[in-house]
């Protein structure tokens, strides 16, 4: 293989594990400072192995590089806890708007942060992108029940 062909070194990273796919990774990151996808492996590989600091370091490496890059924030926003998850979670919906899990995600964030009306208003955004969306319906019928809004749940499952 040739030793400066990053995204060679990217995929047997996704194919090995432990300290040879943190080695490929490294490799890769190595080979080509801006490769995204190996930032994010390489953290992912972190988040595997309870090595927390590392990969925040990495996945926020990764949103330096691309300020678009969904799935990082998505990760990081799985570690932070606070109104920091939300900010992260806000900003994904933001980079997609289209995304029906993405706005459930947000919205069910909202609901156990005790903002009841704004998650009702982002369920209902992932429902008008996706009518079925099974989480975005729970979430909306959860809300709306809790509410007393016993005609409206009707309205929605019938």
């Amino acid at each position: 293989m040739w030793p400066t062909y990053a995204s060679a070194h990217n995929n047997l990273g996704t194919l090995t594990v432990g300290d040879q796919a943190e080695q490929h990774f490294l490799a890769a990151i190595h080979a080509q400072p801006g490769h995204v996808n190996a930032h994010y492996n390489l953290g992912q590989l972190y988040r595997k192995t309870n090595r927390t600091e590392e990969c925040i370091r990495m996945l926020q490496k990764c949103v330096s590089l691309d300020p678009a890059y969904t799935p990082a924030y998505l990760v990081l926003a799985r570690l932070a806890t606070g109104p920091t998850a939300g900010v992260l979670l806000r900003h994904v919906v933001r980079l997609q708007p289209k995304s029906a899990d993405h706005l459930a995600e947000y919205a069910s964030w909202l609901y156990q942060n005790g903002k009841w009306l704004p998650s009702l208003k982002y369920y209902l955004k992932a429902m008008e992108v996706s009518p079925s969306h099974r989480s975005s319906l729970l979430g909306t019928v959860r809300i709306l029940r809790s509410r007393g809004q016993w005609p409206r749940v009707h309205q929605l499952i019938t």
